[in-house]
């Protein structure tokens, strides 16, 4: 994967806030077959593939990488820090199986393999959720999400 523009916030992965003129190759997440990559304002997801989803049939592997602005925990990894330079593991997905992300301006969300969400980050009240935590009380089966600066739409079957 590849990355270059505004780096002012370490969205770019290069494990620094240097703007990049040119695509550059985000290092840290070289090895890894990104599937899928959700982008905010200054905050960005990486999806990675080797297994299948149970509810999706789709290839998913659940590790799930973020990095960018991390003023409201949007990245998902508590309050480390006001941006994470480098792509990050997110240890709230170890062992489940993430089908499809979204992130706004300071929010994200995700569907697990079972259709259930998962969010984190600046939500609903301006409440601040630190870290990646299932949406009580979904019980449709969601397949897709999409997210805009300060919303989300869930799609459910």
């Amino acid at each position: 994967m590849y990355s270059h523009g505004c780096g002012q916030f370490g969205q770019l992965g290069h494990g620094n806030t240097d703007n990049k003129s040119v695509p550059t190759v985000v290092e840290k997440i070289q090895a890894y077959r990104v599937s899928q990559v959700a982008v905010g304002d200054h905050n960005v997801f990486a999806l990675t593939s080797t297994v299948l989803c149970q509810f999706c049939n789709m290839v998913v592997d659940g590790s799930v990488f973020g990095w960018g602005a991390n003023q409201s925990c949007q990245v998902g990894a508590g309050q480390s820090s006001l941006y994470i330079s480098e792509p990050i593991i997110l240890r709230a997905f170890n062992d489940i199986r993430l089908y499809k992300i979204s992130c706004g301006s300071q929010h994200a969300m995700a569907i697990v393999d079972d259709g259930g969400i998962y969010a984190w980050g600046k939500l609903a009240s301006n409440r601040i959720q630190e870290e990646p935590q299932e949406v009580q009380n979904f019980k449709d089966n969601a397949w897709d999400i999409v997210s805009g600066y300060d919303s989300t739409f869930i799609f459910c079957e």
